[in-house]
């Protein structure tokens, strides 16, 4: 069907129109043309069933492209209940999730694409359905306004279910004309997933609540790699392990910092930190350990018990800067959360009290 488009009809007599009688004229024209869409229009003989749904179709279009939403919505449920057996029935089912997309009524858009999906898994539309999908996600992310708290302090549900949706996409359509987009958009939503869980990660630090900083760090480094955050992180996720007495994680955390990022600043106070307080003898086995200076031997115990935080452990970590723990964006685009200096709490040791309280996300 072709539609009308301004310029396209009657624009050779638009020159020789003068005065207000040409003005008129003019109008009257333009409102022709305007209404010529359902006017000039045939309606269909009753008994052509495709011609009718056609028909039908083409008239809910004209309102869809005029915004005029309710009538559209109107004219779409009518397409799809009185035409089920024609190929405008799927297309109209279509079209009512993006008339709700259109007004921002992101849930019905939502469910509206998914119920196209869930009732036309094959239709050529399919990978614009799921992209409308990923897309009415991404609209929800929270967004930085000087007068709320950062977006990364905030709840993030809508983030995730934008990097879910933009995964499935981009897992199912890799060679769409939407791909671009929909990886762009992934990139931006990691970044928003990432900077929340160091803030978060931190926030415990802060608190004395090492066992849920290392949870979120862990999640970090595993789920988030190259936004940013990988040395910082490592480097707090062996700090929470020191705090929690794991000797053998926090050396493992710490040699991984150390050979993925050897001539980074904190890579080389991880490893000055491990040779000062030899931690890599607190690893040993109590048979391998130097004897005692006095007292009969003991047999070995049949369980190797797990290697205990050597007392030079409660000295406070080198600090690089005086100054808490600070936090703030970093990067061009705004991505990524960056430690200022970077600057540590400066003692290994809980400042008292046990891992508990309500986080950020109402965790405990």
């Amino acid at each position: 069907m072709k539609h009308w488009h301004p310029g396209h009809s009657g624009s050779r007599g638009w020159g020789r129109l003068r005065g207000w009688a040409g003005a008129a004229v003019a109008v009257a024209l333009l409102g022709g043309a305007l209404g010529g869409g359902c006017a000039g229009r045939q309606k269909p003989e009753e008994a052509d069933y495709s011609g009718q749904a056609k028909f039908a179709y083409d008239e809910a279009m004209d309102d869809y492209k005029s915004s005029d939403w309710l009538e559209a919505l109107k004219k779409f449920n009518f397409v799809r209940t009185k035409f089920p057996y024609s190929k405008y029935a799927a297309l109209a089912t279509l079209r009512i999730a993006d008339t709700y997309y259109e007004q921002e009524q992101w849930p019905d858009a939502v469910s509206g694409y998914r119920r196209f999906i869930q009732l036309h898994p094959t239709h050529p539309e399919l990978p614009y359905a799921q992209y409308r999908i990923g897309l009415a996600f991404y609209e929800q992310l929270p967004g930085d306004w000087f007068f709320m708290p950062p977006a990364y302090e905030r709840d993030l549900a809508s983030t995730e279910d934008a990097e879910r949706e933009c995964r499935r996409f981009l897992e199912q359509f890799p060679n769409s004309s939407y791909a671009e987009e929909i990886a762009e958009k992934l990139k931006i939503v990691r970044q928003r997933l990432a900077d929340h869980e160091f803030y978060v990660a931190t926030f415990y630090l802060e608190r004395s609540a090492p066992r849920a900083a290392a949870m979120r760090l862990s999640g970090l480094v595993e789920r988030f790699p190259g936004l940013g955050f990988d040395q910082e992180a490592l480097f707090l996720l062996g700090k929470s392990y020191i705090l929690l007495s794991d000797v053998a994680k926090a050396v493992e955390t710490w040699k991984r910092l150390i050979d993925q990022f050897p001539d980074h600043p904190l890579a080389s106070e991880a490893d000055t930190y491990m040779r000062r307080h030899n931690l890599m003898a607190a690893l040993q086995t109590p048979a391998t350990l130097p004897a005692a200076a006095s007292g009969p031997s003991k047999a070995a115990p049949e369980a190797e018990a797990a290697p205990e935080v050597p007392a030079p452990l409660a000295e406070p970590l080198p600090e690089v800067e005086e100054g808490g723990l600070q936090l703030k964006l970093g990067g061009e685009g705004g991505g990524g959360l960056q430690l200022e200096g970077p600057d540590l709490p400066s003692s290994l040791e809980p400042e008292g009290g046990e891992d508990g309280g309500e986080g950020p996300d109402g965790d405990e």
